[in-house]
C-alpha cells in the first residue's frame, strides 16, 4: 500500500460513514473528498460517468487552474488517475442527496448507492496501486448497518 492509497481510503471511508459521499456534487464526490475541495472541477468534469473532459482554458484563469492541479497532485494522483476515480464513482451511483430529501428514495437506498460507488472507486484505487485483493476493503465497508 502506498501513502496516496491510505490517504484516499481514509478520506473516502470517512465520507461514506458520515454520509458525505455524494455524486454530482464537486465537494462531496469521490475526488472532492480526496482533494478536500471542489476546485478539481476547474480541471476536468464528467458527463454522468461516461467520460471526462479537460476544461483547461474554459473560463478558468490560469492561476485557478494551477491551484486546482496542485491540489490534485498533492494527493499523489495524476489528473488522469483522478478522472478514472471520479468516473468509477459516477458510473456506479444513481442518487443525489436531493432524491433523499424529496423522499424519492429511502435512506437505506441512498447509503447502498453510496456503497456501490465507493466499491467501484476501491477497485480503481487498488488497480492503480497494484493491490490484488480489493474485496477485503469492501468487506470492511459493510460494517455500516444499512449496507447489504
Amino acid at each position: 500500500m502506498t501513502n496516496r492509497f491510505n490517504y484516499a481510503m481514509d478520506r473516502l471511508v470517512r465520507a461514506f460513514f458520515d454520509e458525505n459521499l455524494i455524486p454530482q456534487d464537486c465537494r462531496k464526490c469521490a475526488v472532492g473528498n480526496i482533494v478536500r475541495s471542489s476546485m478539481w472541477g476547474h480541471i476536468f468534469s464528467t458527463d454522468g460517468g461516461v467520460q471526462f473532459f479537460y476544461e483547461k482554458g474554459v473560463d478558468t484563469p490560469s492561476h485557478v487552474y494551477t491551484r486546482a492541479e496542485n491540489l490534485i497532485k498533492s494527493t499523489g494522483y495524476s489528473v488522469e488517475e483522478m478522472a478514472r476515480i471520479e468516473l468509477a464513482f459516477e458510473k456506479n451511483t444513481n442518487y443525489h442527496m436531493l432524491h433523499l430529501r424529496e423522499n424519492q428514495i429511502t435512506r437505506d437506498e441512498f447509503i447502498q448507492d453510496q456503497f456501490n460507488g465507493l466499491c467501484a472507486v476501491v477497485d480503481v484505487l487498488c488497480e492503480l496501486d497494484k493491490i490484488e485483493n480489493s474485496q477485503w476493503y469492501k468487506d470492511v465497508l459493510r460494517e455500516k448497518p444499512e449496507v447489504v
